[in-house]
This record gives structure tokens, C-alpha cells and sequence, in this order.
């Protein structure tokens, strides 16, 4: 079965195209009408937009109207007053109608069209950050640490057991799904900051302390030079204890050094806050367990108090 033929790929259809293209062009410069300068452009304007036609007949229409043109403007190049005047004609109005045409097309670009009721979200796959009530953290919330709460001022008056999590080193207790965006937001500022003296950490110990290790030995070899040399005119900082200044205080490796201790101590700090946080979170989840057991034998008395009445 032969291959179907692609206009556009067939090497003897682009040069005949390419060839009625340039002697359009070319001819259109040797003319001298009031709308010559528009001549050009719907040249490139046609072609480019019947690069890819397939149809025979509109390919076989598209050609032959070229070469009607091409042999108006050769009549007119030759001075040819009817020529000249039905060139005229022929770029005036096919101004006049690409005007219209995309007068039309910019009024359709501002028409707005009504969003269609089948593809209108539903109430029921809204996203989450949808809902208002769960981005900002309810007025009549109890603090975590107040719990666990009285089955009286339980909502349903159903006692739940939370389930505890820990996300990156950060414990927190979930009582119901969906999580609050408050907690979400919290918990990503957590992270994010635990990431970001991770990463200072790692870039003072792997690149800014060996670092300062070289500059502190260059600045020995020069201080030595200049020593020998007798001209020294590096001026040495006293030592103040009081302060916490050693008399090597000033060197690279020491300032890089205590930068590090600085925001290793942080880090640290950071998980001993969470590590009794983590604690306290968990007694509380231990109570709740057990309030969960008492008040479950307590209601399974009293449904069999009430079937032996």
C-alpha cells in the first residue's frame, strides 16, 4: 500500500511554493501603489497560513491564485493602468476584510465564556484549603496540654483516642482528620527551620572551618615574613577574659569555630524541646487510653444493668 503523500514534506511541492513565494515578494517591491506596504505582509500572511494545507483543491486553488497575482504585478510593473488599478482594488479590500476579521477575533478573545456546569467542582471534591474554618486555628480550641478534657465538653460525647505522630523530630497529636492548615503551617516552619541550621551546620564543618584552617596558616607564614623581615605592621588584639576574647579570638578558625558550637548548641536545643514535648504529648495520650477503657466498661455496666431491669 503506498504511503499517503504530505504536501508540505514533498520536496517538489516546497520548491514550487518557495519559488511563487519569492517572486511574489520580489516583484512586489518594483510596484508603486498607495498600499504597496501592506502588499508584503499579507504575502507572508498567506503563506504562513496555508503552510500546511493537504487538501489538493484548496493547494491547487492557493497556486493559482498566486500566480494570478504574480502576473498582475508584473503587468503593473510594466505600467499597465488597469493592472494598477485592480492591484489597488485587490489590497484594499483584502485590508479592509483581515480589519474585520480581527476586529471580530479581539471582541470573541473578550467574551468570557459562562463556566459549564459539568465541570463545576463539587462540593464533595473541593480541596481542603477550601475550607476556611480549618486555616486559622478555632477561637474555642483547648491548648493541647490541657488535655485530656472532661466527656462533658467532648463534641458527640464520644471520648477518642489521638493517634501521636512525628514528622522530622516534631511530635504532635491528631484527634480527627482533616488536619488543621494551622498545624500544617507550623509544622513545615519547623522543618523548614531545622533544615536550614542543618544545612549552615554542614557547610561550617565541611567548607567554611578548613577554610579558615588555611587562611589562619597563610596569615602565620606572612606574620613570620614580615618578622623576619622587620617590618611588621600587624597590630595584635589583647586578651579580655571578661568578655570571653582569647588572644587567638581573632583568627578565621576560631570565629568559624564558634559559629559552628553556635548553631550546633541551637540544633540541640531544638530537639531537647521536642524530646519533651514529645514526652508530655504522650502521657496525654496515655490518659486518654485509659479514660477511653474506663468509660467503655462504665457504659458496658450500664447496658447490662439496664437489660437485667
Amino acid at each position: 500500500m503506498p504511503q499517503p503523500l504530505v504536501p508540505h514534506q514533498s520536496g517538489t511541492h516546497r520548491l514550487a511554493c518557495l519559488s511563487l513565494y519569492k517572486a511574489l515578494l520580489k516583484h512586489s517591491l518594483t510596484v508603486s501603489t498607495t498600499q504597496s506596504k501592506g502588499l508584503r505582509s499579507l504575502i507572508r500572511r498567506r503563506f504562513k497560513t496555508d503552510r500546511l494545507l493537504q487538501s489538493p483543491s484548496q493547494i491547487a486553488n492557493g497556486l493559482n491564485t498566486g500566480n494570478e497575482v504574480l502576473k498582475l504585478l508584473c503587468a503593473s510593473a510594466q505600467g499597465e493602468s488597469s493592472s494598477i488599478a485592480r492591484l489597488s482594488e485587490l489590497i484594499e479590500s483584502t485590508l479592509e476584510l483581515s480589519g474585520i476579521t480581527e476586529a471580530y477575533r479581539h471582541s470573541l478573545r473578550l467574551i468570557k465564556d459562562p463556566p459549564s456546569s459539568r465541570r463545576a467542582p463539587k462540593a464533595n471534591n473541593l480541596p481542603l484549603s477550601a475550607n476556611k474554618t480549618l486555616q486559622s486555628r478555632r477561637p474555642d480550641s483547648i491548648p493541647i496540654f490541657e488535655r485530656p478534657l472532661p466527656l462533658s465538653q467532648i463534641r458527640g460525647g464520644k471520648r477518642r483516642v489521638p493517634k501521636f505522630v512525628a514528622v522530622q523530630g516534631v511530635p504532635f497529636l491528631l484527634y480527627s482528620k482533616p488536619q488543621p492548615q494551622s498545624l500544617g503551617r507550623l509544622l513545615r516552619q519547623k522543618i523548614a527551620w531545622q533544615s536550614k541550621k542543618w544545612d549552615q551546620r554542614t557547610k561550617l564543618t565541611e567548607e567554611t572551618i578548613p577554610l579558615g584552617v588555611c587562611e589562619d596558616a597563610w596569615d602565620a607564614l606572612v606574620a613570620s615574613q614580615e618578622k623576619v623581615e622587620g617590618h611588621s605592621n600587624r597590630t595584635s588584639v589583647p586578651e579580655d577574659r571578661e568578655h570571653g576574647i582569647s588572644a587567638d579570638s581573632t583568627s578565621w578558625n576560631s570565629a568559624h569555630q564558634f559559629e559552628a558550637i553556635s548553631v550546633g548548641e541551637k540544633i540541640r536545643s531544638f530537639e531537647r524541646r521536642n524530646l519533651e514535648r514529645g514526652r508530655r504529648l504522650f502521657e496525654i495520650l496515655k490518659q486518654e487510653r485509659v479514660l477511653v477503657a474506663n468509660e467503655k466498661e462504665k457504659k458496658g455496666s450500664h447496658q447490662v444493668q439496664s437489660t437485667d431491669i
